[in-house]
């Protein structure tokens, strides 16, 4: 059941969101909380940041993630608790030989949270992304979480972030087009090698050069 306390949690949690700048150009911006006892506990964006190894990582966490990372640290049990979160969580992760590379062994968000022992998932909308969209409330409520979806109840607040993340979309695919085109550009002004013809043009002109600076100087030896 959906109650006004959730739907103030929500609200919070688009704050958050809002003042995640670091995916304003590139990702959806995502908010979340952890809520345990009535106490916020943790509270979470989508970061970067460098992990020393071999070399330096850089390392994404989703919103989820970095609440869940964050209890770990802690060594704070958060069974029982309540996460509110703006968009659904996520079903997969990248590859980390794509160049990306994530924590957690690329765990899904879904799955942290069955292991984490968080008894009830408060969503904002779907993930409309046709790989996650339902997907991870499905497997959440197979796992005995209770999940509710601001989404389902036809609230003012859903239809904000259905909006908000619509508009997202759109300019991240027109961001994606708009380097693809810069892109093309950059190859079709390019500058072009020379054919081997010039080359070979070039190369009989510096043999004459030469030539006629060791002729020379072998003249004035004599």
């Amino acid at each position: 059941m959906f109650s006004e306390t959730d739907q103030q949690r929500l609200e919070e949690c688009i704050s958050l969101m809002s003042k995640n700048k670091l995916f304003k150009a590139r990702g959806l911006p995502v908010g979340a909380l952890l809520v345990k006892d009535g106490q916020v506990l943790y509270e979470g964006t989508r970061k970067y940041f460098l992990s020393k190894g071999e070399r330096f990582n850089r390392q994404l966490f989703h919103a989820e993630q970095w609440i869940i990372y964050q209890a770990q640290l802690d060594e704070r049990d958060i069974r029982g608790s309540t996460l509110y979160v703006t968009l659904e969580p996520c079903t997969f992760r990248g590859n980390p030989n794509n160049g990306r590379c994530y924590s957690f062994n690329n765990t899904p968000c879904v799955e942290l949270i069955t292991e984490s022992g968080i008894q009830r998932v408060v969503i904002g909308v779907r993930d409309q992304n046709e790989e996650i969209n339902g997907v991870g409330i499905d497997f959440l409520r197979e796992q005995g979480i209770e999940v509710d979806v601001a989404e389902d109840y036809d609230l003012e607040i859903a239809k904000q972030l259905q909006e908000f993340y619509k508009r997202e979309q759109e300019n991240a695919l027109k961001q994606k087009t708009l380097r693809r085109r810069k892109n093309r550009q950059g190859v079709t002004k390019r500058k072009k090698r020379p054919s081997q013809h010039a080359l070979r043009i070039q190369l009989a002109r510096a043999d004459e050069i030469l030539n006629s600076y060791e002729s020379s100087q072998f003249g004035k030896k004599n």
